[in-house]
């Protein structure tokens, strides 16, 4: 018998790619395509061209992407660019076939942009968590940052992205067009990092003291979290200092300030976000 374990393009990667495929067109054809103003990348481009001439979005999507995926295919890799070709044919099945059975929203044109920014950066954030793509701009920032890799990814994503977005607002003849664009790509640029980065989950104490073994004593005892004290030199005094790093619940960084100002009155307090914390007493750590 074959056993799928491990196998990323039939067992989990599948359902991923399924419910990436889902969500994107969900926010293309159920939101941003009666809205009528184009997102960034290729997607947007298959709007236009749907404004236009009426194109299926899905189709058309597809078929720009093959000289794409043609293009980079050495680069990335056979396994990639099939889960890739699996995305898109399902997500054209989606937006070309399935979901036109359903009702469109033709309600207020920035709840369209915010709501379709939340869908398709929680279809990106899905599928690029597992080392998937939705092909399209993605192809094109690949294919020119290998011929230039001192160029940014993030710089050439923005650049295209913001030129489909002003074409948008031409074709669409609309200055709202490109308004609603942008809202849509800060939206969705925004829940892709916090599905990949993870939502800030907890803080990150640092205590500087001079009485690490009170302060640090007292920071387990009241919170229950561990505690690392790191040895330094004030580089103003060159008196030994000492850095105590903790990370722990918003709840409970609270409970250590007052204990902190309880302990050592001249200590200073930083506290920072973390978005994830893997090891012992955390998200247990991946190998």
């Amino acid at each position: 018998m074959t056993s799928f374990k491990g196998n990323g393009l039939w067992t989990k990667d599948l359902a991923i790619d399924v419910a990436g495929a889902a969500l994107y067109a969900a926010a293309i054809y159920f939101f941003i395509a009666p809205a009528k103003f184009a997102t960034g990348g290729i997607g947007g481009i298959a709007l236009i061209l749907n404004h236009l001439f009426t194109l299926p979005i899905g189709i058309v999507t597809l078929v720009l992407n093959i000289p794409l995926a043609a293009l980079t295919w050495k680069t990335l890799g056979g396994r990639f660019m099939l889960r890739t070709a699996r995305t898109i044919i399902l997500y054209t099945v989606l937006v070309d076939f399935l979901f036109p059975l359903l009702p469109l929203y033709n309600g207020d044109a920035i709840l369209a942009a915010l709501f379709g920014g939340v869908l398709a950066g929680a279809a990106l954030g899905l599928v690029y968590k597992t080392g998937g793509s939705l092909g399209g701009s993605d192809f094109i920032i690949m294919a020119i940052n290998k011929a230039h890799p001192e160029r940014s990814p993030g710089q050439l994503s923005t650049v295209f992205d913001g030129v489909v977005i002003l074409l948008g607002g031409v074709f669409f003849g609309n200055i709202n067009a490109v308004l609603y664009g942008l809202v849509q790509t800060v939206v969705h640029s925004y829940v892709i990092d916090k599905i990949i980065l993870g939502a800030a989950v907890g803080k990150i104490a640092m205590v500087i003291t001079s009485m690490p073994k009170a302060v640090s004593n007292a920071i387990i005892r009241e919170t229950g979290r561990g505690a690392t004290v790191f040895q330094g030199e004030g580089g103003y005094t060159g008196n030994t200092r000492y850095m105590i790093m903790c990370a722990c619940s918003k709840a409970q960084v609270v409970r250590l300030r007052r204990i902190v100002s309880q302990v050592d009155e001249h200590a200073l307090v930083m506290v920072s976000d973390y978005s994830e914390t893997f090891g012992n007493g955390f998200q247990k750590l991946e190998q």
